[in-house]
C-alpha cells in the first residue's frame, strides 16, 4: 500500500494562453500510466485514497491541479475553457513524456478527457469517462451557477453551494463539500469552468463524440446514478458501462476500495491492445 507522502506536489511551468505553474502528483509504478483529470471543485487529491488500495499500488498514476483548482493558480487576465484545459493537459502529457495511458476523467475532467481523446487519439490506449457531461440535462448547477453570476451573486451562490453539499446525508456529496473552500483557488476559474461545461454540454455534440471515439472506451458512475436516462443508449452502442457500488457522483469519496479496484480492472483485450 502507497503511502501519502509519495505523493508528494511537483510543479511544472507551461506555456498556453498565459504562464501556468501546474501543480502535479506521480505515484511510481509499473505497467500502464493512468492519468488522472479531476472535476470542478476538486484536485489531484481526490485520487489520493484510490492510490492507498492494494488495487492501484503497482500502477504508475499521474493527477494534476487545473488552473485555479487545488494547488494551481489562476491568473486574473485569464479566460480559460474545456478546450484550453485540453491543450493544458496535452502540453503536461508531452512534458512528463507520458507513453500511450488510460486517460480517466471525472466529471468536468470527464469533458476534457472526451474532447482530448477526440484530438489526440494516438496518445490515449484507453478512456475512462467518470460521470463526464454528456447532454445538457448534465449541468444540474452549472446553470444555476451562470445565472447567479449574471445576478451579482457569485461569491454567495458558491457558499450556499457547499453548505447544501456538506449538509448532504450522502458521504461523497459531504466529502466534496469539505474540500471545495481549499480546491477552488479562484471564484473567476469557477465560473469561467462552469460557462464552458454548459457551452460544451449544450453545443459540442458530446455524447456522438463519446459513441464514436476511435478508442476503447467506458463510462463509469456511481450506483445511485443509475438513473441516467442515456445509459441504456450507451449500452445499446455497445460502450462498456461500470457501476461503482455504494457510490454517488463522487465515487473516489464514496467507495474509494471499490473504485481503486475498478479503475485496476480492464477487460482483457482492452489490456492486451495497450501492451
Amino acid at each position: 500500500m502507497k503511502e501519502l507522502a509519495q505523493l508528494a506536489t511537483h510543479r511544472l511551468r507551461i506555456d498556453w494562453s498565459g504562464i501556468h505553474d501546474i501543480a502535479y502528483w506521480n505515484s511510481p509504478g509499473r505497467g500502464i500510466p493512468l492519468l488522472y483529470l479531476h472535476g470542478l471543485g476538486g484536485s489531484k487529491v481526490d485520487l489520493a485514497a484510490c492510490v492507498q488500495q492494494s488495487f492501484l499500488a503497482s500502477r504508475s498514476i499521474w493527477a494534476l491541479d487545473f488552473p485555479g483548482m487545488g494547488e494551481t493558480l489562476y491568473s486574473p487576465n485569464n479566460s480559460l475553457s474545456m478546450y484550453d484545459l485540453v491543450e493544458i493537459t496535452h502540453s503536461f502529457v508531452k512534458q512528463v513524456a507520458l507513453p500511450r495511458f488510460i486517460l480517466a476523467g471525472h466529471s468536468m475532467g470527464g469533458i476534457v478527457g472526451l474532447l482530448f481523446a477526440r484530438k489526440y487519439p494516438e496518445l490515449v490506449g484507453c478512456f475512462l469517462n467518470v460521470e463526464g457531461n454528456l447532454s445538457p440535462e448534465d449541468c444540474f448547477f452549472t446553470k444555476k451557477a451562470l445565472n447567479m453570476r449574471q445576478l451579482g451573486r457569485e461569491r454567495e451562490y458558491l457558499l450556499e453551494f457547499r453548505q447544501s453539499m456538506l449538509d448532504s446525508d450522502e458521504p461523497g456529496f459531504a466529502s466534496y463539500g469539505a474540500n471545495l473552500s481549499k480546491n477552488v483557488r479562484s471564484f473567476h476559474a469557477w465560473y469561467d469552468y462552469c460557462h464552458s461545461i454548459v457551452d460544451c454540454s449544450d453545443n459540442a455534440k458530446l455524447m456522438e463524440t463519446f459513441q464514436t471515439l476511435p478508442v476503447a472506451r467506458f463510462f463509469v458512475y456511481g450506483q445511485e446514478s443509475r438513473g441516467l436516462a442515456y445509459i441504456p443508449d450507451l449500452q445499446r452502442c455497445g460502450i462498456g458501462t461500470w457501476a461503482v457500488p455504494g457510490s454517488s457522483h463522487f465515487p473516489h469519496f464514496s467507495n474509494p476500495e471499490a473504485y481503486a479496484h475498478l479503475l485496476a480492472q480492464l477487460p482483457g483485450d482492452v489490456q492486451d491492445s495497450l501492451k
